[in-house]
């Protein structure tokens, strides 16, 4: 099932200086995201320790499914061999 998530709310890093502790309390609790913008652009993101969790979690997927093709490539080459490089590069072009 999906998650529905709200777009963050967005504040200045001024506001966040003045109020850190109750917009720091809002993310963990209220599962809240904060976007924080400094001049007009976006500079940092408040999230709930599970997003974090979740970011983690997805990255090392990523980085797995990344590992299994390199293997794959790396077991194809071994099977049909590799192109040669002067070729690759004449069926490439300058």
């Amino acid at each position: 099932m999906k998650r529905q998530t709200a777009p963050p709310r967005t504040i200045s890093v001024t506001e966040v200086r003045a109020q850190f502790a109750g917009i720091t309390a809002a993310a963990p609790v209220g599962g809240e995201r904060i976007m924080l913008w400094k001049r007009g652009e976006a500079v940092g993101v408040i999230v709930p320790p599970s997003d974090l969790d979740a970011l983690n979690a997805l990255e090392a997927l990523e980085d797995r499914l990344d590992l299994l093709a390199a293997l794959d490539a790396l077991a194809d080459f071994r099977a049909s061999g590799g192109v040669d490089f002067d070729r690759l590069k004449g069926d490439l072009g300058p």
